[in-house]
């Protein structure tokens, strides 16, 4: 929500302007915390497009940036408290600095900052809380804010690389299935009373165009209801499991995903265990990372075997379907040397240069195959005209 306030600095000026908050009460609280003697505060009362489209979720990049932020402030030698309120002045999204505000109050009050941000877990993973009190424990709390921040911002870029991957093959097949479906309702339906009066023989391939057009109203019924049944049947677990389970078995892009997985793994098990937690603790945490419910499965297993005693390589190799030999071996050879952290860091390192030259000649191969089979569909569909 939005409010206009009146208010007086520490010298007497007049101050007038809008802030963001949650409440009238957090955003009194908010403009006290900078020094402001507050007049007044007003709620200004959203638009009709406001009430409809709010955007107060917080997104990685809103996580991204007060990570960012805080590890900047904490590692110039600010205390915790400052760099907390300094951080909640410069957030934007209201709900998400209340957030923070309230997290300030806690740490203010005696409690650990890991502690305070566990009471979040929507916001803030347990991947990202365990960082944090491992940071405090070994009194590295600045330093694993940086590390914490490198980690997120890979991550992020990693997940824009592939949504960036997809984004032009979508937009030309989203623009060629209008293209065909305006001709299908438009089009063809004109073109069909002029080929039956003249008594023309209709080849198959024109019959069937005819027939899409006929039922493109049903058709776009059915895609209608499946656009708008998907986003709630993919939210639930049963149907993700199933979904995801079938998707490991489709032979290229299964491999794609297992090395994105092994990556992430990687990566957090690197920053956990060099962070100082147990690779039980570590294991258990970077699940949470993973977003297939069957990679999360195997690697909670994996945790119950190692916590019984059992190595992390032996347990990894009773699961080919899911880690790579090449993995295994890393690990193997980590484990033997005494070197599992450093192992695990090169590990993400070179997974992460693969993954981008496969998503490099994905694109390659893939761009003039979208080309070949759009030339089809276009090509079938003047055909069908051009054949009677």
């Amino acid at each position: 929500m939005n409010f206009e306030y009146r208010a007086r600095t520490k010298t007497g000026e007049l101050r007038v302007g809008i802030i963001e908050a949650s409440t009238k009460d957090n955003a009194l609280r908010l403009l006290q915390s900078i020094g402001l003697y507050v007049i007044s505060v007003e709620e200004i009362k959203p638009s009709f497009w406001g009430k409809i489209f709010p955007s107060q979720k917080i997104s990685e990049r809103d996580i991204i940036f007060f990570t960012r932020s805080l590890s900047t402030l904490v590692n110039a030698g600010v205390p915790l408290l400052e760099a907390l309120d300094s951080t909640s002045v410069q957030t934007k999204k209201a709900s998400f600095r209340d957030i923070i505000q309230e997290i300030t109050d806690a740490v203010e009050g005696g409690m650990p900052l890991s502690k305070a941000l566990s009471k979040y877990p929507k916001v803030f993973s347990s991947f990202y809380t365990n960082q944090i009190k491992c940071g405090e424990i070994s009194g590295t709390l600045g330093k694993t804010l940086e590390s914490l921040t490198d980690f997120l911002e890979r991550q992020h870029a990693f997940k824009g690389q592939l949504i960036g991957a997809m984004i032009y093959p979508l937009m030309i097949v989203s623009m060629v299935l209008f293209v065909l479906f305006f001709m299908a309702i438009f089009v063809f339906p004109k073109l069909k009373p002029i080929f039956l009066e003249r008594g023309v023989h209709l080849p198959l391939i024109t019959k069937i165009v005819f027939f899409l057009a006929d039922s493109s109203k049903i058709i776009f019924i059915f895609l209608i209801l499946f656009l708008i049944l998907i986003p709630y049947l993919l939210k639930r677990k049963e149907t993700q499991e199933i979904f995801q389970k079938n998707f490991l078995k489709i032979p290229l892009i299964s491999s794609f995903f297992r090395e994105t997985y092994l990556s992430r793994l990687s990566q957090s098990l690197y920053s956990l265990l060099s962070a100082g937690l147990h690779l039980v603790d570590a294991l258990e945490n970077s699940a949470d990372l993973i977003e297939n419910e069957i990679y999360k499965k195997e690697i909670l297993e994996i945790k119950e075997e190692v916590k019984k005693g059992v190595p992390f390589s032996f347990a990894l190799s009773s699961r080919p379907k899911f880690f790579t030999p090449f993995f295994i071996q890393l690990v193997q050879a980590g484990e033997k040397s005494g070197a599992l952290v450093e192992t695990l860091k090169k590990f993400s390192e070179f997974s992460q240069k693969e993954i981008e030259r496969e998503i490099d000649y994905f694109l390659k191969i893939f761009e003039p195959l979208l080309i070949i089979l759009i030339a089809l569909g276009v090509g079938f569909f003047i055909a069908a005209v051009l054949l009677p």
